[in-house]
């Protein structure tokens, strides 16, 4: 029985061989009389011998090897495969609404972004543009135990009336202090709680800053006037000062007497820069200060400049 199938499946074999000798030459003359066989014959052709190459090799069930197989087939799926890949298409594609309704749920969630500020179109004053010959001398940093008695009684010696930019935790201790300036004729202003860079403080550290000491100077000063200390500040710290009614004040001349010790420097800086309206800087609690204060107050008598605070300066 084994012997009678070995010889029919030889027969079966040789028979598709010939076979396919036939259709390749069918193919061959096409290729050189293409009058003879169109584009669509020749389809036909390669399909059959497709059918004859697939019959043989499946004509025996012996023959295995998928290797030898000129057109690998996809194993046939069963139906409990199919079920559940389309089950898994389903969740996937559940799975992905779900995820697109959570985000647009976070979406309705998310707070509105607050509107960005315009850039405040008020700036800090530096100088008053008048011709009139006055000036107004600030101090910074106080109040100072150690030489604010002195330096008031050279301004008193001069007639001359300023302006004190104090820190709030040091008025805080000080308020005696607060009341002798404002007692000998000059105005307090506000100079920040912490002295910190404003240039790196949000909105909310800001407004305290200022806050908090203008309710430690409020019963000593008269307007409402800021700076910021080491001149640095921001469009927020603009925002805010100019939110709660303060005008913001830098100066036009810097004595830099906090970094010098010799007064004719002081002298001479105040001398190269000083214009009508212009506004001083020194600072409360240098020696230096105190040195060179006599001579720069002479030299601007004797140029006919006139003394003033900020608050009068603002009102020229």
């Amino acid at each position: 029985m084994e012997r009678g199938g070995t010889k029919s499946f030889k027969v079966f074999v040789l028979a598709n061989i010939l076979l396919i000798g036939v259709l390749l030459s069918a193919v061959e003359s096409s290729e050189m009389d293409s009058s003879s066989v169109n584009t669509q014959e020749e389809g036909k052709i390669m399909e059959l011998i497709r059918f004859v190459t697939d019959d043989f090799f499946f004509a025996d069930a012996s023959v295995t090897d998928k290797n030898l197989l000129p057109y690998p087939q996809k194993p046939k799926k069963d139906a409990k495969q199919e079920e559940e890949e389309k089950n898994d298409v389903v969740d996937k594609e559940d799975g992905q609404e779900e995820e697109k309704e959570q985000e647009d749920k976070n979406e309705e969630q998310k707070p509105p972004e607050k509107p960005k500020e315009p850039r405040p179109t008020k700036r800090p004053v530096s100088r008053i543009n008048t011709s009139q010959k006055k000036v107004a001398l600030t101090f910074d940093d106080g109040p100072n135990a150690q030489t604010l008695t002195q330096m008031l009684d050279i301004l008193a010696e001069y007639d001359v009336s300023a302006t004190f930019f104090v820190i709030g935790s040091t008025a805080k201790a000080n308020e005696h202090l607060l009341q002798q300036i404002v007692d000998d004729g000059h105005q307090v202003a506000n100079h920040s709680y912490t002295h910190s860079r404003f240039s790196q403080l949000n909105y909310e550290q800001s407004r305290q800053e200022i806050i908090k000491t203008q309710n430690i100077i409020g019963n000593y000063s008269t307007g409402r006037y800021f700076r910021p200390p080491y001149g640095a500040y921001t469009d927020t710290t603009l925002e805010v000062a100019y939110s709660e009614g303060f005008e913001v004040v830098m100066w036009s001349v810097d004595t830099r007497d906090w970094e010098t010790n010799d007064p004719d420097r002081i002298l001479n800086t105040v001398k190269s820069n000083t214009q009508p309206g212009g506004i001083i800087l020194f600072h409360e609690g240098h020696q230096v200060t105190l040195k060179a204060l006599p001579d720069v107050l002479q030299w601007l008598i004797s140029e006919g400049y006139q003394f003033v605070t900020i608050e009068q300066l603002f009102d020229l």
